[in-house]
């Protein structure tokens, strides 16, 4: 049987298991999300778990914005000698997943497990997959994480060991989900594209309504919004390490992803705005919309304090502060900033990130909290309407 049909039969055909990483705390959502493309998943600890075939793994890519990661399952088995670890790396048919010439790469964790020392494990899954490809007459090249330059064009594999029990999968994002195609300008203190959109996901409802980013950044949350209510997929202008794999499918691909584009809707909703007080993050901000095609978006280099609100309804306000040293040398901040909502903006939805510690001080009618680490800072993101 020739490789091409060998492929076809063993990975085209058939059934695979999949992960989709995401924020911690938002497995929810991303579950919910999965289930708008037709796709069942069950939610587990940092992400959710789905079988299907390629064409479903390439919509969840394609079309997710919460996604952190993709990995497709490629074994588990019980691994509790090296011995026995060797044998079962060295007996998966590596040439349905890695092209010959790859570069491959290796993210190992273990735990709670017998063989525990990762370096150890990395030259050992080396070893089985060098032995594999000397007798299968493939080349293959083993490299670092710290070898950027080869990333994007290569393959990573992962090894996660738990209870003597070893998963092996294969990387199918590259660079993480997050990182958007239109993302030209990033500022000083950014946040992940994908908890925006879990966030904008789980709290805006309402979307005819104002929608007002006072504290933008490099804009992120308008983008985020801008491309969920014009249905602009999240893998769009980008690649994905799937597409160094042995068994991709690109005309289904980028058939898929064609579809999306021709569905993308125009903006109905005229009332998006956006502002902030450093120069550079409007200026950026206003690349990044450029970048996403989406000129008619209203910007202003202002500060929040002096924003007064002037539209016919209430809308929907974002803010997303800034927080650490900066506040720290201004302590009255956090307080000025509740006066003022509570001043300017009674009856508007709001959606803030703040430091998980802050107490707010804001009247709401109703109020939903959820935490999550950001950079390693742990945030809430606090959501309601102001009375």
């Amino acid at each position: 049987m020739d490789f091409d049909r060998q492929i076809k039969k063993h990975i085209h055909a058939q059934q695979h298991q999949f992960f989709m990483i995401t924020p911690i705390g938002f497995e929810n959502v991303a579950k919910e999300e999965l289930s708008t493309l037709e796709i069942e998943s069950v939610v587990d600890v940092g992400g959710v778990e789905f079988s299907g075939k390629l064409e479903d793994v390439y919509k969840a890519i394609i079309f997710s914005r919460v996604a952190t990661r993709f990995l497709m399952r490629v074994k588990n088995f019980k691994s509790d000698s090296l011995g026995l670890f060797f044998k079962q790396i060295a007996s998966i048919n590596w040439e349905y997943y890695l092209k010959n010439n790859s570069t491959v790469f290796f993210h190992v964790t273990a735990r709670t497990s017998k063989l525990y020392h990762q370096r150890m494990l990395e030259e050992k899954f080396r070893d089985a997959l060098d032995e594999y490809s000397q007798k299968n007459s493939m080349n293959l090249n083993f490299a670092s994480q710290d070898d950027s330059e080869d990333l994007k064009n290569g393959v990573t594999i992962y090894l996660r060991l738990e209870n003597d029990r070893a998963t092996v999968s294969i990387d199918l994002s590259g660079a993480p989900n997050f990182k958007r195609g239109y993302r030209k300008f990033i500022s000083d203190a950014p946040i992940r594209e994908n908890l925006v959109s879990a966030l904008l996901l789980n709290f805006w409802k309402d979307r005819e309504k104002p929608f007002l980013d006072l504290m933008c950044g490099s804009g992120t949350f308008t983008l985020e919004a801008l491309s969920i209510i014009k249905k602009i997929p999240a893998g769009v202008g980008r690649d994905f390490s799937l597409m160094n794999l042995s068994h991709y499918k690109e005309a289904m691909f980028k058939h898929i992803l064609k579809k999306g584009e021709e569905e993308i809707l125009e903006l109905t909703n005229k009332n998006f705005f956006l502002s902030d007080i450093v120069e550079k993050h409007v200026i950026g901000a206003k690349r990044n919309l450029a970048t996403l095609g989406e000129r008619g978006v209203k910007t202003s280099v202002s500060d929040f304090f002096d924003f007064k609100p002037k539209y016919s309804e209430k809308g929907f306000l974002v803010l997303n502060p800034p927080y650490g040293k900066r506040i720290q040398e201004e302590p009255i901040f956090y307080k000025e900033l509740y006066k003022k909502l509570n001043l300017d903006f009674s009856g508007w939805d709001l959606l803030i990130l703040l430091p998980e510690e802050e107490r707010i001080n804001i009247n709401f009618k109703t109020k939903n909290r959820v935490t999550f680490e950001n950079g390693g800072i742990p945030i809430q993101a606090i959501s309601g309407v102001i009375i």
